[in-house]
C-alpha cells in the first residue's frame, strides 16, 4: 500500500484550537513524513480548497477525500491500476461508485469509471 501513496495532503477546516491535537495525530502516524498539513482559517471552501490542496501536490496522481469519505478495500490498487492501464491520453479523472449504506447491509463496490477532461461533473 506505502508504495501506491507517495504525499498526503492534508486540509484542515476545524477550529484553530483543534489544530494542536490534530498536528499531534498526525506525527503519531506511521504516514506522518508523507503528510503536508494545511490548517486554514477562515475556511476557504469546498472548491477553492481542493484547488489550493491540488496545487500543492507533486506527484502525477491525486485522490481528493473529504472528511465522510472511506475507501473500500481494495480501492486504491484499482485506482492505481486505472492510471497506469489508461491508453486514452484525454482521460485525465476517474470516478468511484458512491456506496449507500444501510442496514443490515451495504452495496457492492465497483471499478472506478473513466471520464474525460472537461466533462467531469457536468450533467449529460
Amino acid at each position: 500500500m506505502r508504495s501506491l501513496i507517495g504525499e498526503i495532503i492534508l486540509g484542515d477546516d476545524s477550529p484553530r484550537a483543534y489544530w494542536d491535537r490534530n498536528q499531534a495525530v498526525i506525527a503519531q502516524s506511521d504516514l506522518a513524513e508523507l503528510i503536508d498539513y494545511q490548517p486554514s482559517e477562515p475556511s476557504r471552501g469546498t472548491y477553492p480548497n481542493q484547488w489550493f490542496l491540488a496545487s500543492r501536490a507533486k506527484f502525477d496522481h491525486l485522490l481528493i477525500l473529504h472528511s465522510d469519505d472511506q475507501l473500500c478495500l481494495g480501492a486504491l490498487r484499482l485506482l492505481a491500476d486505472a492510471c497506469a492501464n489508461e491508453t486514452d491520453a484525454r482521460v485525465k479523472l476517474w470516478f468511484g461508485t458512491p456506496l449507500i449504506w444501510t442496514r443490515p447491509a451495504w452495496s457492492t463496490p465497483s471499478v472506478p469509471l473513466p471520464a474525460t477532461s472537461g466533462t467531469a461533473g457536468k450533467p449529460s
